[in-house]
């Protein structure tokens, strides 16, 4: 049977695949942080028995400017990269960075990704934070396709950057709302998971 399944591996025939929608704002070619993670983790499961999509945005990350390569590309397009396919949507990025202007640009990807969302039956969705916006995504998904997992993978919080801004400080409020949002969204998931100790104590 394994000797088979290879077979059909090589093929591309592979009956046994099941298909999984990688969302995540940073993907390849951005080879620092988030992107270069999640696009390692999409080819992993690319190469153990997954046939692997990702919904991104474009390249702009460490430099907050979209790639030279990708500045002339439509707004909305899709490309094979290492057997995997990238669906990306050309977000708002600042050219200078503050809080307000970083949620706007991780709400823009998130309005953006809505309306290009991949067509198509997935067993498995996994949403990877930053952005926390675009796991709605995944759970209004799941409201219509009741035997899909879906995993939220937080590599880093967006209330992080308002705890850097002291806006916490000026608007105590905001911090239990915020928190708030975050747990009832959480708790939709199926699975949620971290990258360390730490992580997963906060």
């Amino acid at each position: 049977r394994k000797g088979k399944l290879e077979l059909n591996k090589r093929n591309g025939k592979n009956k046994n695949m099941k298909k999984m929608l990688v969302v995540a704002i940073n993907y390849y070619p951005e080879e620092t942080g988030c992107g270069l993670y999640t696009t390692e983790m999409s080819e992993y499961f690319r190469d153990n028995e997954y046939e692997v999509e990702v919904l991104t945005g474009f390249p702009y990350y460490p430099k907050w400017e979209i790639s030279d390569e990708y500045q002339n590309k439509k707004n909305q397009m899709i490309e094979i990269i290492n057997g995997v396919k990238v669906h990306r949507v050309k977000q708002y990025v600042p050219k200078k960075v503050n809080t307000i202007k970083r949620v706007l640009h991780l709400l823009d990807y998130t309005k953006k990704a809505k309306s290009f969302f991949p067509k198509g039956n997935f067993d498995v969705i996994i949403v990877i934070a930053p952005t926390l916006f675009s796991a709605k995504l995944a759970v209004k998904y799941k409201k219509k396709n009741r035997n899909t997992k879906i995993c939220l993978h937080i590599q880093d919080f967006e209330s992080d950057a308002a705890l850097e801004s002291g806006i916490f400080t000026k608007l105590p409020f905001l911090k239990k709302l915020i928190s708030n949002w975050e747990t009832k969204l959480m708790n939709r998931f199926d699975i949620v998971s971290t990258i360390s100790n730490g992580m997963i104590e906060k």
